[in-house]
């Protein structure tokens, strides 16, 4: 029967049927001529087709054509010859080099001079690596690698509404210890190394603990106060030197400095206990796409205080660099409670509203480091920045 009548017998079959019958083609170029035709009809099967292929340079030619899911994915994989299991990865989006991981997690890490029991999360967000194939090359790297897999196993892949090509790694709770960090650069290097790039909706999500300010109204309030006079200038030192924040800011992580206020005013001292923290949060942080996001605070899933401000970076030093500062935010209004008399005069000094930009960036960095290299660091940040024009359509906002 000719190839033409054979495509036109199929055209009044069910996609059941015609699966079944280019799955039992033996040639192959018949069998791709009947793929390009029915392709749409039978793209519910198409991996036992593709399975069906003994050739593993069209089966990766087909995976990439074909929106497959992980999981189908993930056992093409395992039918590819070893010879090409790098080019199946590779032209997929999803290789991963680990020789280089293993080299960049054997470099020395450095602890930060915060309080032990702060927590903290990331969310990595990427583009050009969709959510299926991110799942998939997690379940090769637990084939292929256990010391890289045991240090990333408890991190989640999810989809990201706002990146439909990309998604995003969200960690489990770490702390400031070196197994965390590692963790943190390990996952930087996969995602980085796995051909994705960043783009200006890729923001760099960090949240910490809520639990280490308790219930405490003078905590908060230094918190909240810290929040609301240094928002401003923390938008010029949340970002690597020389970049600036994403565009996507003005929409995701808009300025809340009024709900700070809010807090501050209404919140005073009142703050009992849990409920009185509920009510507080559920009454003012009504916006998750904030600067200083607080809608998790009291949750029993959650718990944190998310910074929205950063943009992603693969770069491991500047993503700390960005944990750092939000994290001497609250290590700081801990520690004004905890130990009588710390920085009592330079938070005074901060709050006084008639001064400079810089004069701000300088208080507000006196108060929450002492050591001046770190300080150096956001200094620098903002000297490069400061009088881009997104910055002032942020204010305007």
């Amino acid at each position: 029967m000719e190839i033409n009548e054979i495509i036109k017998k199929l055209e009044n079959e069910s996609p059941v049927f015609v699966a079944k019958y280019i799955i039992n083609i033996k040639d192959i170029d018949f069998k791709l001529k009947l793929i390009n035709k029915f392709d749409q009809k039978v793209i519910n099967m198409m991996y036992d087709i593709i399975k069906s292929i003994n050739n593993d340079e069209i089966k990766i030619n087909l995976c990439k054509k074909y929106e497959i899911d992980y999981f189908y994915l993930n056992k093409l994989y395992n039918t590819i010859g070893a010879s090409n299991k790098n080019k199946f990865k590779n032209d997929l989006g999803i290789y991963v080099d680990y020789d280089k991981i293993r080299n960049e997690i054997k470099k020395d890490i450095n602890l930060l001079n915060i309080k032990n029991d702060i927590t903290i999360g990331f969310e990595i967000e990427f583009d050009k690596l969709e959510y299926d194939k991110f799942k998939t090359l997690m379940l090769i790297i637990e084939k292929e690698d256990n010391q890289i897999y045991n240090l990333i196993k408890d991190w989640k892949v999810e989809k990201e509404l706002s990146l439909p090509e990309g998604a995003e790694a969200v960690s489990p709770i770490l702390r400031n210890d070196i197994n965390s960090w590692k963790q943190l650069k390990c996952m930087l290097e996969i995602v980085k190394n796995a051909k994705t790039s960043l783009n200006e909706k890729c923001g760099g999500h960090i949240h910490i603990g809520a639990d280490i300010l308790s219930y405490d109204s003078k905590k908060w309030n230094y918190f909240w106060k810290m929040c609301s006079v240094s928002q401003p200038i923390l938008y010029k030192i949340a970002n690597e030197e020389g970049k600036i924040i994403r565009k996507s800011s003005v929409k995701f992580a808009k300025q809340n400095q009024d709900m700070f206020n809010n807090l501050i005013k209404n919140g005073g001292v009142n703050i009992k206990g849990e409920e009185d923290l509920k009510l507080l949060v559920k009454q003012f942080c009504t916006d998750k796409n904030v600067a200083i996001n607080l809608k998790n605070v009291g949750t029993s899933y959650k718990n944190t205080i998310e910074f929205r401000i950063s943009n992603q970076t693969f770069n491991f030093e500047e993503v700390v660099n960005n944990a750092r500062l939000y994290l001497k935010m609250v290590d700081t209004s801990v520690r004004m409670v905890d130990e009588k008399g710390y920085k009592e005069k330079e938070f005074n000094k901060f709050l006084n509203n008639s001064m400079s930009e810089k004069d701000l960036l300088i208080n507000f960095l006196n108060v929450i480091f002492e050591d001046d290299n770190e300080k150096k660091i956001y200094i620098k940040r903002w000297e490069k920045i400061k009088d881009n024009d997104i910055y002032k359509k942020l204010e305007e906002r």
